[in-house]
């Protein structure tokens, strides 16, 4: 959560307040210097509540504009006017079944070894497989609900 959360979170180190508070109570003797220094602890805790939650709202907002941003990245992609540019995740996805296909099914075939491809490349092919396949499937549930009138 970063310096701002860790000062208002408490944990190990204590938050801020706790440590206002403890300090108050070293310097508090009688019962109506309690009853104050208790007011005093209690509107501090408002306080860091009302920051903490005021920090968090930041944060969601933030993390809604950067997928705001994201997705108009990815429409201005699709939607342009030169076909590389909205094709080429279809392309890369499009090449790497190719040489799967080729690799491991071609050239057996003709009565060749294959070639062996590091891990690591099948996992990135992979995950853009999936990532590809699974944001137009949210897309198009996106359009579809539109459509509908409701909101997937």
């Amino acid at each position: 959560m970063g310096l701002f959360g860790g000062l208002f979170q408490g944990g190990n180190a204590g938050g801020v307040v706790k440590a206002i508070g403890d300090v108050i109570d070293k310097f508090v003797e009688t019962a109506d210097e309690k009853r104050a220094a208790d007011l005093v602890k209690a509107k501090l805790r408002m306080q860091e509540m009302t920051l903490q939650h005021e920090f968090e709202m930041e944060v969601r907002e933030h993390d809604i504009e950067v997928t705001k941003v994201a997705g108009e990245n990815i429409r201005a992609e699709t939607m342009s006017g030169d076909k590389f540019t909205s094709r080429a995740r279809p392309l890369f996805l499009y090449i790497g079944n190719f040489i799967l296909l080729w690799n491991y099914v071609v050239v057996p075939l003709l009565g060749r070894t294959p070639i062996e491809f590091p891990e690591p490349m099948f996992w990135l092919f992979g995950s853009v497989m999936l990532g590809y396949v699974g944001a137009r499937t949210w897309e198009k549930a996106q359009v579809f609900g539109k459509l509908q009138g409701e909101r997937p």
